[in-house]
């Protein structure tokens, strides 16, 4: 997603295949957003932003500038990758603390 200026736009690769450019904005082009962090800058209507959703593996992903802000000469941008922990696991753990908290109480009342 885009950092900081109002008007930069990027290209995303994933595995050197090219993903999706993000969304260009150009009201208020130029403009310092104040968005200095990802969470805020994500939040930023005003600021391009892209998304998609990959399944398991391991991912080279690269971003390249395609549009500049007005009067700007770089641009700045982060790449936001949140890892979801899969279900299976997750209802195999639950399972087992369950299988313990019952084991548990049936010993208790023996």
């Amino acid at each position: 997603m885009d950092c900081c200026v109002i008007g930069d736009q990027f290209a995303i690769y994933i595995n050197s295949a090219h993903a999706f450019d993000t969304s260009p904005i150009v009201n208020n082009d130029g403009v310092q957003s104040g968005a200095f962090n990802g969470d805020t800058a994500w939040a930023n209507a005003d600021l391009s932003k892209g998304s998609i959703l990959l399944g398991a593996g391991v991912y080279q992903i690269d971003e390249w500038v395609i549009r500049n802000a007005l009067g700007f000469t770089g641009g700045g941008a982060f790449i936001r990758a949140d890892t979801v922990v899969p279900e299976p696991g997750t209802f195999g753990l639950l399972s087992l603390a369950l299988g313990g908290l019952v084991t548990m109480l049936v010993r208790r009342r023996k």
